[in-house]
């Protein structure tokens, strides 16, 4: 089956994150959620907005899509999609950047050091998701998730604790269960 392209303009970070996690055309089969939305948004474009939409982002990908694809639902994006696209794929970046910092954090790393490790692991230059940008985005959004994080964390490892406990023979299984019990309804609180 012959492949298609879909240019479209993403913003530099998306670019990045892209190219390395798909490729370059990017396939985003290996990418779920934001391959269906790419799917359903060339197969529903909305145009009623596209007089509105700013769409002035400085680079742009190639998408790769089936031959099948392309005689279906079509081949490219309204700016009003295009829009939505990076902000989707924009939400799902910072996102993921948040958990990386957030879990790395919690095990007693500085802030810094996890943000630059997330640039380097994804590899994100300075031009394209600066320190600044996943700062500030790190300060407004991640302290929700990084008390949820600590107290699902400290959850699995009592129960780790618990488990060894009661395969060496310290506690009785039933003082296991009721211990796990007594943290479950703790949560609930």
């Amino acid at each position: 089956m012959s492949e298609f392209t879909c240019k479209i303009p993403v913003k530099s970070y998306i670019k990045s994150y892209l190219e390395n996690n798909c490729g370059y055309p990017a396939d985003l089969s290996g990418l779920p959620e934001i391959h269906d939305f790419f799917l359903s948004s060339l197969r529903r474009p909305r145009f009623h907005r596209d007089n509105q939409s700013k769409c002035n982002y400085t680079d742009s990908i190639e998408i790769i899509i089936s031959e099948d694809v392309f005689h279906r639902f079509g081949w490219q994006l309204s700016k009003t999609d295009t829009v939505r696209f990076n902000q989707r794929c924009e939400a799902f970046i910072k996102f993921n950047s948040r958990q990386f910092i957030m879990a790395n954090n919690a095990l007693g790393i500085p802030v810094s050091e996890c943000i630059r490790e997330f640039q380097h692991l994804y590899n994100f230059s300075e031009d394209s998701f600066s320190y600044e940008t996943i700062k500030k985005d790190f300060d407004r959004h991640g302290t929700k998730t990084r008390i949820k994080l600590i107290h699902d964390f400290k959850s699995e490892l009592n129960n780790i604790l618990l488990d060894n406990l009661s395969t060496l023979g310290t506690i009785s299984d039933s003082f296991k269960n009721d211990a796990n019990l007594d943290m479950k309804s703790e949560v609930k609180k």
